[in-house]
């Protein structure tokens, strides 16, 4: 199984989030598009639980691991430990919203199954074989938002998970034929002077060999352009990639990285980071704030 670093929550990052979903709403929104297409970025989590979704953190423990030994889809499955939530055993899992527009109607179907008994997926009973489930999405102020509730286990795998317009739920297919996500292992993306700037750049592709060069940008607080880099990657079908970039940066404050499929495209992944000048010890370091303590 491999780990997967949960992250900070900051407004407009694409990846990692372990904070309550409601601050997703503030991450942006996704067009509806046509019908039949999966809106749902990374469904098959082979990137991870990042590229728009967000859960609560309660506690010390790694709450999301990637299972390489269990899917339905891709060669991973994501893998959950249920929390504690205003005392009651619970994980919430929220998608970033879809615009909606009056008389849509939105589809979630996805691949479950979890190590308990009475385990249910918005009150959906499930079991410890994989079995794919779907409802509906409620709407609210022009806005589609998909939330799962998991609860009655220890443990819940996902995979495979669509979102579509239309009454009807959809069998797995990606929403891109590349997806790519950002990450850092740094708790809360807060860099300090004397430690490099480490990105980690994911990238998949479903459809077939490719080679891409996708631009990472940094932007100051102003959005001005600070510098950027454009890696050459290859990507074996189905196969996930991490790449580790340095971004050899010299300024204090705090930054947004913005990564295109090509230089001049569409964001398809962002991260806020901070780099600031150095704690004066581990222990200040872990006491402050934005590393996880409140």
């Amino acid at each position: 199984m491999n780990k997967i670093n949960a992250q900070k929550f900051f407004p407009g990052r694409h990846l990692l989030f372990e904070v309550m979903a409601v601050q997703a709403l503030l991450a942006g929104v996704v067009s509806a598009g046509q019908p039949a297409a999966n809106l749902l970025e990374n469904g098959s989590f082979e990137l991870g639980l990042h590229n728009n979704w967000s859960h609560p953190y309660f506690d010390q423990t790694p709450l999301s691991v990637t299972d390489d030994t269990t899917a339905t889809q891709g060669k991973r499955s994501l893998k959950l430990k249920c929390s504690t939530y205003n005392r009651r055993a619970v994980t919430i899992m929220k998608y970033k919203p879809v615009k909606a527009e009056e008389g849509d109607v939105f589809t979630f179907a996805a691949d479950f199954k979890a190590d308990g008994e009475k385990a249910k997926v918005n009150r959906l009973a499930i079991s410890s074989d994989w079995h794919r489930i779907s409802f509906k999405v409620p709407q609210k102020d022009g806005m589609a938002v998909l939330a799962l509730d998991l609860s009655g286990a220890e443990h819940f795998w996902i995979d495979g998970a669509t979102l579509s317009c239309g009454a009807e739920p959809l069998d797995f297919t990606p929403a891109a034929q590349v997806e790519m996500g950002l990450y850092s292992e740094i708790p809360g993306n807060i860099f300090s002077e004397n430690e490099p700037v480490l990105i980690h750049l994911q990238a998949v592709s479903y459809g077939k060999n490719v080679n891409i060069k996708p631009e990472l940008a940094i932007m100051d607080y102003f959005g001005k352009r600070v510098l950027s880099k454009t890696p050459d990657i290859s990507l074996a079908k189905g196969e996930s990639n991490d790449v580790k970039l340095e971004i050899p940066l010299d300024l204090f404050g705090a930054f947004r990285a913005e990564l295109r499929e090509k230089t001049g495209g569409p964001v398809m992944a962002e991260m806020v980071f901070t780099r600031m000048r150095s704690f004066k010890n581990a222990e200040h370091r872990a006491q402050s704030p934005a590393c996880g303590h409140y």
